[in-house]
């Protein structure tokens, strides 16, 4: 009886030690291998788990634009562990903007390669011109994306890469976004 419950405690022990292991590796953050990180970096994004996603939503099919979409403070890595919680992420993302009425334009090309997107407020008809980076000589390919880059009508506001807090002056009455990680002010 004695080697019984020894064995059997040695089970539990080792079930225990089994389930805890495997939720510390459901813990971590979840990465691409070296291969595939290499084919999806800058491909639009710069981070490669976004490109990966925003791929996947045309089932490889179509190459995504990125610009915005690229802008990591859309998305809360602390929840993806695998490729489909970053689907996950991408779709919680366009439900987002749907249910807040933000459409976002097609990346326009300026004479000095500078490329812009537009947010628009679908309630108000207020909108942004975002600066996603420099379109190279190909007209195709967007480098030094941030995303994060505003340029206000008049280039008089700006909110560096990063920037997660509303910078500029704002008084009463002012059309103001939130973008999951963002505030801007809308024209």
């Amino acid at each position: 009886m004695r080697k019984f419950r020894t064995m059997f405690f040695l089970s539990l022990v080792a079930g225990v030690l089994l389930s805890l292991s495997a939720s510390v590796a459901n813990a971590q953050q979840w990465n691409l291998d070296a291969a595939t990180a290499q084919k999806f970096r800058n491909n639009p994004c710069v981070d490669p788990r976004i490109s990966f996603g925003l791929w996947n939503e045309t089932a490889m099919a179509t190459k995504p634009q990125g610009g915005y979409d690229c802008d990591a403070s859309n998305y809360d890595f602390n929840n993806i562990h695998k490729a489909i919680d970053m689907d996950h992420a991408i779709r919680d993302y366009r439900s987002f903007l749907r249910s807040h009425s933000v459409s976002i334009g097609s990346i326009s090309k300026q004479p000095n390669h500078q490329a812009y997107q537009t947010i628009t407020d679908g309630r108000s008809g207020a909108w942004i011109k975002l600066s996603v980076g420099i379109l190279s000589n190909d007209g195709a390919t967007v480098i030094s994306q941030g995303g994060g880059n505003l340029i206000a009508q008049g280039g008089g506001n700006l909110i560096a890469q990063g920037g997660g807090n509303f910078r500029g002056v704002m008084a009463a009455g002012d059309k103001v976004i939130q973008l999951p990680g963002k505030w801007y002010k809308l024209h």
